[in-house]
């Protein structure tokens, strides 16, 4: 071989080598570009439970995971899996109209906070994003209302809307958290849209990306793609501002917030106890805080629980052992052991300590109540002295979200449920024909032609538990139902104590009509004299004779033989001062009442506060009123409502109806082929969970 040739073969083999070693350079770095990038699967585990105001939030909760080390983050599914995530770390929810207990009002909601996952692109040249326990979770429990979003990323929200916080804004959501009157949402890009409530800026987000974000009553946390925290809206403090430090989750409650920090430490700032109260040191691995923010707890990565804050009933004082998941509530706290067993501590009056047996996988604690989802995928719930809210739905689950009064889970088909005093189903009126009917302040009534009544709605105090007896006819109060049997006494059930339920007070005699409303009965004797009454006894009815009466909460009124009326009762709002000449109908609402003149025009009087005086102009054929919303059906069957309409109370479907009458936040009609229809609060009868 030549040198030349063999100086040509010295350099092929040297090319070679350059190639081989360039290979394997670019293999070197590709690998080190796949171990720094950003995991997609450390977004969004479990961040157990979170509360907000005592109008401010829900807790939410899903399986917890076994071990007792920090939670890996795991891939957020996309919004084709069906599978939602909680966009707030840690849902703050509070739920239910606490309106709707005792004589609530509707007002301003409470929070809760939940979200749909859809995992964002990833850019290699992106900045490493913070670690979050975020957890799957479709539904965000607020004030008195509620959201949920679809497979596509979608909001839908339902429930009370005064603040416009059921009027959700178009367009997909990673994930949204809902305070006690404004929801927020994590679009894909990160940035984050309010709607709701915002006298404060608690709707106004900043810009910029964020990885979760949590709704406090008049403020709103956001977590930043690099650990750091920025609150808008106000939380009580003068300053408002979040504390400096990497966090993996964040919490807002009423007036505060608490945020789990990458290194296991928890932070507390803002207007609460659980904020001004020694946060306890130590590494954790989830953190929970209740509604109204003053009682927190964390579960320690060696499962013991710490818990911290308002103290008065034993809620923040933790018993030992090892746990798997914690929930803080406002009175009482509960727990799921590592056998998998559920103990409560704290206030016990309305059974909360009366947990059920079983194998569970995570707890959520309401006002008085709480639900535990278990190991079967089945819900078992208890508490709240037995309403509603504390009885357990049908179904299998995937995950669970408790407010004050209601509760809300998501089956393994993906539908949203609810249960509990808001979803009574008081405007889901039963199937088939009925030959008259009747409502109450939060159920209804209705008579079959057989003289059988059902009744459904709100049943806290037994007002829809009906008497065993044929009737021909029936009315509701806002504790109890009373009915006129064939021979004209008079059968009632329910009532608005504890002690008189099982004894609730009827005249002797016969009667030919009745009226209820608030805690009172009136009914016409055969000679058409007034008696009044409540669970208790007589009470003083005016003399003389009446056509009809009609009794509301505060006030009643009744027709005169000359078609006069005459009201009795409360004053304050000028409830008695009704008008002058000759009418056909009256209606006793709680402070407003109205009435239909013999040209059918309608007439109102009482306050000026509750949006009723000003009825609509027409010629009608019957007109009812409640608290703050009034129906009034015209002479083509069609219902025209005014007032109100936080809940869909004016929402009339189309007629023809044969009459009308108004609930407090609620209506119902009686179509001419004698089906009943309802409508109103807040359409949460679509959501309503089936009981077991």
């Amino acid at each position: 071989m030549s040198d030349s040739n063999e100086r040509r073969r010295a350099a092929s083999v040297m090319r070679w080598e350059f190639a081989a070693l360039a290979v394997l350079v670019v293999l070197l770095i590709a690998v080190l570009i796949v171990n720094q990038s950003p995991n997609v699967d450390d977004m969004g585990e479990t961040a157990s439970t979170v509360e907000a105001e005592p109008a401010t939030s829900a807790t939410i909760a899903s399986r917890a995971p076994e071990t007792n080390e920090t939670p890996a983050t795991s891939e957020a599914p996309t919004a084709t899996t069906g599978v939602f995530s909680d966009g707030k770390s840690e849902p703050d929810a509070r739920a239910s109209d606490a309106s709707e207990s005792g004589d609530a009002t509707d007002e301003m909601p409470p929070s809760g906070s939940d979200e749909d996952s859809v995992a964002p692109q990833q850019d290699e040249t992106a900045p490493e994003t913070a670690e979050t326990d975020e957890e799957p979770a479709a539904i965000s429990v607020g004030g008195g209302f509620a959201c949920a979003l679809r497979i596509d990323g979608t909001a839908h929200c339902w429930g009370f809307q005064g603040f416009g916080q059921t009027d959700a804004l178009s367009g997909a959501f990673r994930s949204i958290s809902s305070g006690p009157g404004h929801t927020c949402g994590l679009r894909a890009n990160g940035s984050v849209e309010c709607w709701g409530w915002n006298d404060v800026g608690q709707s106004s987000a900043p810009a910029g990306e964020f990885v979760s974000v949590s709704a406090g009553a008049k403020h709103t946390c956001g977590l930043r793609a690099n650990g750091g925290v920025e609150c808008w809206g106000d939380d009580g403090t003068s300053d408002g501002r979040a504390p400096a430090g990497s966090f993996r989750s964040i919490h807002a409650a009423r007036y505060s917030t608490c945020g789990l920090l990458v290194d296991g430490e928890i932070s507390c700032w803002g207007e609460a106890v659980s904020a001004e109260a020694p946060v306890p040191r130590g590494s954790f691995t989830r953190l929970s805080v209740s509604r109204d923010g003053d009682v927190a707890c964390g579960l320690r990565t060696d499962r013991t629980v710490a818990c911290w804050g308002r103290n008065y009933q034993g809620q923040a004082s933790a018993p030992g052992g090892l746990f798997i998941d914690v929930a803080a509530g406002p009175w009482h706290s509960c727990g799921v052991r590592a056998d998998r067993s559920v103990e409560c501590w704290g206030e016990e009056d309305q059974g909360q300590s009366e947990v059920p047996t079983g194998s569970f996988e995570s707890v959520v604690v309401g006002e008085g109540h709480a639900c535990a989802l278990g190991t079967d995928e089945a819900v078992s719930c208890w508490g709240s002295h037995g309403r509603s809210e504390g009885t357990s739905p049908a179904g299998l689950f995937t995950s669970l979200v408790a407010g004050l009064y209601e509760s809300c889970g998501l089956l393994v088909s993906g539908t949203p449920v609810c249960w509990g005093q808001q979803y009574d189903g008081r405007d889901a009126a039963p199937p088939g024909e009925f030959a008259s009917f009747s409502t109450g302040d939060w159920h209804a009534c209705a008579l079959r032609d057989s003289g059988q009544v059902e009744c459904w709605g709100w049943n806290f105090d037994g007002q829809t538990d009906v008497a065993d007896d044929r009737l021909g006819s029936v009315d509701g109060g806002r504790y109890h139902s009373c009915g006129l049997r064939p021979d004209g006494s008079v059968s009632c059930w329910g009532g608005y104590s504890e002690e008189l339920m099982d004894a609730h007070f009827v005249p002797e005699g016969q009667f030919v009509a009745l009226s209820a409303g608030g805690s009172k009965t009136c009914a016409l004797r055969a000679e058409s004299t007034a008696a009044c009454w409540t669970a208790e006894g007589l009470i003083e009815a005016p003399s003389g004779v009446f056509l009809s009466l009609s009794v509301g909460v505060h006030h009643n009124c009744g027709l005169r033989e000359d078609r006069s009326i005459e009201c009795w009762g409360d004053n304050s709002n000028g409830e008695l001062n009704a008008p002058e000449g000759a009418f056909t109908i009256v209606s006793a609402g709680e402070r407003t009442s109205c009435a239909l003149d013999l040209a059918g025009r309608i007439s109102c009087w009482g306050s000026v506060y509750d949006g009723l005086l000003g009825a609509p102009q027409g010629i009608f054929a019957d007109v009812s009123v409640s608290t703050w919303h009034g129906c009034a059906l015209d002479h083509d069957g069609e219902v025209v409502c005014w007032g109100d309409n936080s809940q869909g109370e004016l929402d009339a479907p189309s007629g023809p109806f044969e009459d009308v009458i108004v609930g407090r936040n609620f209506t119902c009609a009686h179509r001419v082929d004698r089906q009943l229809v309802c409508w109103g609060n807040g359409g949460r009868a679509e959501f309503a969970a089936r009981q077991r």
